[in-house]
């Protein structure tokens, strides 16, 4: 289903912008389903549009919300910026994303300089799970 231009990400050009609604795809995720999980790169990066998500962690062998995750957020996009699978990501109430394929988020980063700087120097709650333990 696609998102209909749901997604608005700031700072791109107008050509980008066209390309990124022509593509996304609306998913909805149900309570508890894995987003993303450790092990794979995703082959899309999920944009939260509506609803809730919980990184997760495993502390002393449980599993733990490390930062909830809300409208706007990006899921994906620091474990294929950093080309290493660091989102343990699920709903924690019915979602709705819009889907990109990667492929287009890695043109973005290339092609679109405002989309780039926003990546390079924003600390996404996955990265900062990661430098802390």
């Amino acid at each position: 289903m696609k998102s209909n231009g749901l997604i608005q990400i700031k700072g791109i050009s107008e050509e980008s912008q066209k390309a990124v609604n022509e593509v996304s795809k609306l998913l909805v995720y149900k309570i508890g389903q894995p987003m993303a999980v450790l092990d794979i790169l995703p082959d899309q990066i999920l944009i939260i549009i509506e609803g809730e998500a919980r990184l997760l962690s495993s502390k002393n062998g449980k599993i733990v919300t490390a930062a909830k995750l809300g409208k706007g957020s990006f899921i994906g996009l620091s474990s294929i910026l950093r080309a290493i699978p660091s989102e343990f990501v699920s709903a924690s109430i019915e979602t709705k994303v819009a889907a990109l394929p990667t492929q287009l988020i890695l043109d973005l980063y290339e092609k679109e300089k405002s989309f780039r700087d926003q990546c390079q120097s924003t600390l996404y709650p996955s990265e900062a799970l990661y430098l802390a333990n």
